[in-house]
């Protein structure tokens, strides 16, 4: 037996050897096919074992769990809706978390709820007329001089903006109406009387001169309400970049670094930073592009405007420095200059960037929309479709580490479950007593559906009430308009909670974290049985399905991966078969002259399969090592994440990929399978030779 195959792989070699050509396709086909096994599935399951690291320690968990009634798919980074998805709710928190608790493998979990809000930036002459109200109202007149300093060099642009339009504008009373409103704002006299009568003259600020002044911008916030200080402990990837965590029992929230930079900023910030990202990390050239020629020109367009947010107060020095700076004369002016500043190449692009940041930036009014210590207005459809609106003060800024870059890890801002609650549209207890308290206050009464036509067309006087105010109605009473407040930072007035307020109330969806996470097919199957004994109606899916689209981009590369591994291998087949045919044909008076003297058509079959396992194992050897080595130099280093969705999938700004036996295993299984399979047809067309055409002579 060993010496009948020891006879075979000879024959084998030596056939191998004597067929270059047909030796060299095979071959090659095999080595590329192996080599491509060896480097997709390496490559993927590198990318799934980071993917899976950055998702599940950074917002998903293990597990997710939410309604089993829910209208749409849990999509924790965005779905196919692109907007809030409908996944019901979970009205009592503490009730499921306590059966979670139970279950074995299952570590923590993490109260959650997702939802999207609108921020309306303040723009800048409101910023600057809250600013002078406070001042007033404190009576600071440093402060005032400031907020007028300031608001007249608003006012001045608006002029110079009326005078541009003046010229090509047709409605001209309109226009002349608002230059002689800026007008009398400019006048030394109109703060004077301000000065001495602030209340009026704020008044008319306030009614004539602030809709004439661009609104500020509307900003869109993905928000996760949670247990804020559970969710910092929970996952590690977790960290505060700015300002401080939340305390543990107030509300407040944290605004996620993507969010801070890529739409928080001042636009023309924002243009600035994208372009020199382009060339800088991506290696993108201006001089040879006209995309990049085309946002270097919409950013210099925005240089009057960015100009004009420049603090009055330093404006001349910023002046002076782009003049120094630039080379720029000295009748050059600062919009001149900022556009001077935005003219950008390959070349001086980095250089302008840092001036950017070195000179302009610092002194603009208001770089980003909003500031740590800020109070926003968060405002959301609720789920009655009626709009809600909750304060909430900005504690600090947050990123998950090593994703910093990754907008789609910095997808979501993170507040206290109490205001998500509220924003969201759940009614309280509280609000359910404030209800109470002001029925009776104003003197409702709850009426039947039947009788409310009675009670309001029966002609019960009791409906009438009397006027007894002889001073009439005073739209002002009680309040100061001169002392409004206008300090953003610290106005607002945010009750305390405890931690049965957070657990004991609805929440939308709860991550789940292990202990083992090779378990969690068993886990998930278990929580399902559990949530069916208990009568809680819960979907409960693994960090891919619970990812949306980002979870399902594996899945995705790995069937285009093995379509494209089909279709080669398929190709492979189609000409490993045709050569082996037409080998077997050259050597029908070798085959013949076998049989003649003996050979079996076993014999023989045997001897064709072994040749191509020979030249399998040998290619296929060459072609692993060389996918060993390839995925081996990556792992040093390092695949770059060109793209935001990457760096997410990658873990980081780099995947470094590495390669097992398992690996290099399945990839000569797979050569050695198609080998033989293109080889049958061929070796079976070899065993059908007669001895006697070995005797046959060629002419």
């Amino acid at each position: 037996m060993i010496g009948t195959f020891r006879v075979l792989v000879l024959m084998s070699l030596r056939n191998i050897f004597s067929h270059k050509v047909k030796t060299l396709i095979v071959g090659a086909i095999m080595a590329f096919g192996t080599f491509l096994l060896v480097l997709g599935t390496s490559i993927l399951d590198s990318i799934e074992a980071s993917m899976a690291q950055s998702i599940v320690s950074s917002l998903a968990g293990h597990l997710q769990v939410y309604d089993g009634r829910a209208k749409d798919p849990l999509a924790l980074f965005g779905g196919l809706s692109f907007g809030s998805e409908d996944i019901g709710e979970i009205p009592d928190y503490s009730k499921v978390r306590a059966e979670l608790a139970a279950i074995p493998n299952v570590r923590a979990t993490v109260p959650m709820g997702l939802n999207v809000s609108v921020v309306n930036a303040t723009g800048d002459m409101d910023r600057e007329l809250e600013l002078l109200r406070a001042a007033v109202g404190r009576g600071d007149k440093v402060a005032m001089a400031q907020s007028e300093l300031r608001i007249r060099h608003i006012v001045g642009l608006l002029k110079a903006e009326t005078e541009r339009n003046a010229v090509i504008g047709r409605d001209k009373a309109d226009l002349d109406e608002k230059s002689a409103l800026l007008d009398r704002a400019l006048t030394d006299a109109f703060w004077a009387q301000l000065r001495a009568e602030p209340t009026l003259n704020l008044q008319w600020l306030d009614t004539k001169i602030a809709p004439l002044a661009p609104e500020g911008r509307i900003l869109y916030m993905r928000l996760l309400g949670t247990d804020l200080p559970l969710f910092a402990r929970t996952f590690d990837r977790f960290e505060i970049s700015e300002g401080t965590m939340v305390p543990e029992g107030e509300r407040g929230i944290l605004l996620s670094r993507s969010f801070f930079e890529k739409q928080a900023k001042d636009k023309a910030a924002r243009d600035l930073d994208k372009i020199h990202e382009s060339v800088v990390v991506k290696g993108r050239s201006i001089d040879k592009e006209k995309a990049l020629q085309d946002e270097v020109a919409r950013l210099k367009r925005q240089a009057t405007s960015l100009a004009g947010r420049v603090r009055p107060e330093s404006y001349a020095e910023v002046e002076s420095a782009l003049r120094t700076r630039l080379g720029a004369e000295d009748s050059v002016q600062l919009p001149a200059l900022v556009e001077q500043l935005f003219t950008l190449n390959d070349a001086n692009l980095r250089a302008q960037h840092d001036l950017f940041y070195e000179v302009v930036a610092p002194q603009m009014e208001q770089l980003y929309a909003v500031a740590i210590g800020d109070v926003l207005t968060l405002r959301a459809v609720s789920k009655t479709g009626y709009f809600n609106a909750v304060n909430v003060k900005i504690h600090g800024i947050y990123s998950f580490k090593g994703l910093e870059k990754s907008d789609l890890a910095g997808a979501v801002n993170v507040l206290d479950l109490i205001t998500f609650r509220e924003l969201y549209g759940q009614f309280t207890e509280a609000q359910q007593k404030e209800m109470a308290a002001i029925r009776e206050d104003v003197g409702l009464e709850v009426v039947k559906k039947e009788n409310v036509e009675d009670a309001l067309f029966g002609g019960d006087d009791s409906l009438i009430v009397a006027d007894t105010d002889e001073g009439g109605f005073d739209e002002f009473e009680g309040n100061t308009l001169g002392d409004t407040g206008g300090d953003k930072k610290a106005q607002v007035a945010f009750p305390p909670f405890t931690q049965a307020q957070v657990d004991e109330g609805l929440v939308l969806n709860i991550a789940v974290l292990l202990d083992d996470d090779t378990k969690i097919g068993e886990t998930q199957a278990a929580i399902a049985a559990m949530s069916e004994d208990k009568g809680l109606n819960l979907n409960v899916v693994d960090w891919r399905t619970a990812a949306g689209i980002v979870g399902q981009f594996m899945i995705v590369t790995r069937a285009v991966l093995w379509i494209a591994i089909f279709i080669i291998f398929l190709v492979a087949l189609v000409i490993i078969n045709n050569s082996m045919v037409m080998a077997t044909m050259e050597r029908t008076g070798e085959v013949g002259t076998m049989r003649a003297i003996g050979a079996q058509r076993r014999f023989v079959l045997t001897m064709f399969l072994v040749e191509t396992l020979v030249l399998g194992a040998v290619a296929g050897t060459l072609g692993a090592l060389a996918g060993v080595g390839l995925v081996t130099f990556l792992g040093s280093v390092g695949i770059p994440a060109v793209e935001d969705v990457l760096v997410l999938l990658f873990a980081g700004p780099r995947l470094y990929p590495t390669v097992g036996p398992s690996h290099v295993l399945l990839a000569l299984v797979v050569i050695f399978f198609v080998s033989v399979v293109s080889t049958l047809y061929p070796a079976w067309i070899a065993t059908r030779i007669q001895p006697v055409v070995a005797m046959q002579r060629r002419d």
